[in-house]
């Protein structure tokens, strides 16, 4: 790979939107998604603790720059409440991350309720540990 600098590149004509599919792995049902702001509002969990405002400010602030926030699975707020907190054409910016738990039945409330307030769910790859791999 080789890096070309672009000095005094002309700028006043960006467009720093970006398109994404989004696949269901279990169908063949694919989603497009654009977006105006490029960079993704990584999961932070109990936001209430830092602002009064929590999950809820994060998602509106998010929704007004055009982009993705995905919601910890330990968030301080409910997923009705983030969800009411931005218009109702912007719910395919609203992500949640999904950890599944051992108690089934809650996992599962969890999807359906995330499914009813139009969030997409993000499931993270577990990924190795260190602390794993030496024993």
């Amino acid at each position: 790979m080789r890096l070309i600098p672009r000095v005094l590149k002309d700028v006043s004509n960006i467009d720093t939107r970006r398109t994404f599919q989004l696949r269901n792995p279990h169908s063949k049902v694919s989603t497009a998604l654009t977006i105006d702001f490029p960079i993704l509002v990584a999961p932070a969990a109990m936001q209430a603790m830092a602002h009064p405002g929590g999950e809820a400010a994060t998602a509106r602030a998010a929704s007004q720059l055009g982009t993705v926030m995905i919601l910890s699975t330990v968030a301080s707020m409910r997923l009705s409440d983030v969800a009411k907190s931005i218009p109702k054409h912007k719910a395919s910016s609203l992500w949640l991350q999904l950890y599944l738990f051992k108690n089934r039945e809650f996992s599962l409330k969890l999807v359906g309720l995330s499914v009813h307030f139009q969030f997409s769910l993000f499931n993270p790859a577990q990924g190795t540990r260190s602390r794993k791999s030496r024993l």
